[in-house]
């Protein structure tokens, strides 16, 4: 596990920049791209064959939305956590396999569908009592699922962790998110008009893209998690220690 005793040089000190944060996401993320797109793909094959299955297949439509709901639970967190591990090996300068992500990631499914489903909970919360408050707990949050992986940690652990590296940075977060969310707004409406009338080749187009963003925003959590640890605990990204031995 990465430690506080990886500290800044003498007389130097780290600043948490959005700029930086992308930056760094897209050259982990290009430099893997396959792999993190495959490591996205795989897990999320179920949600995205789900539309394809006749509705007659299905007792009700609450099955329906029951099984996309947890389906949508399950294909999430193991995508984040596989590609959490290989950017986290990434940083470290190691190799790492399709096969070695997802097996982390299966080790850590049922503390991350815990921290996902708390998560989900208060955000439920937010939404009902005003929108604001959602993006609160989103911003205050958002790298709950890299502790669990990274860390190791429990569900609440986790949660607190989020909250104690995210203090003092949220409306930056939040602005990494709203962007994150205007690409994806802005792509899909982009796809729609151009595929219009290509009902199947559309379903298939959006399923990539949405594999893709999903690839590079876990990609982004990650490194993100690790820009919040440099900033509060003053250590290297490159020094990362050996938090998967």
């Amino acid at each position: 596990m990465a430690t506080s005793s990886m500290h800044a040089p003498p007389g130097r000190t780290f600043e948490f920049r959005v700029g930086d944060v992308f930056g760094r996401s897209f050259e982990v993320f290009t430099r893997h791209f396959i792999l993190f797109f495959v490591l996205t793909l795989v897990p999320s094959v179920p949600l995205l064959v789900l539309p394809f299955i006749p509705p007659e297949a299905f007792a009700s439509t609450f099955v329906i939305g029951l099984a996309g709901f947890l389906l949508v639970f399950v294909c999430g967190m193991l995508a984040s956590a596989a590609v959490t591990y290989g950017v986290v090996q990434d940083l470290r300068g190691r190799p790492f396999t399709f096969s070695e992500s997802l097996a982390v990631a299966l080790r850590r499914l049922l503390p991350l569908l815990g921290v996902s489903f708390c998560f989900g909970f208060m955000a439920m919360l937010g939404m009902i009592l005003l929108v604001i408050p959602a993006f609160i707990v989103m911003c205050v949050y958002y790298i709950a699922p890299q502790a669990c992986v990274v860390e190791r940690k429990g569900v609440f652990a986790s949660l607190s962790r989020s909250a104690a590296l995210t203090k003092g940075h949220r409306w930056r977060i939040l602005g990494i998110v709203i962007v994150l969310m205007l690409v994806n707004i802005a792509v899909g409406y982009v796809l729609g008009l151009v595929l219009a009338g290509l009902s199947t080749v559309a379903a298939l187009v959006t399923g990539a893209w949405q594999v893709l963003a999903g690839a590079f925003s876990a990609v982004l959590g990650a490194v993100l998690y690790f820009q919040l640890r440099s900033v509060k605990e003053g250590f290297e990204l490159d020094q990362i220690v050996s938090v998967f031995d």
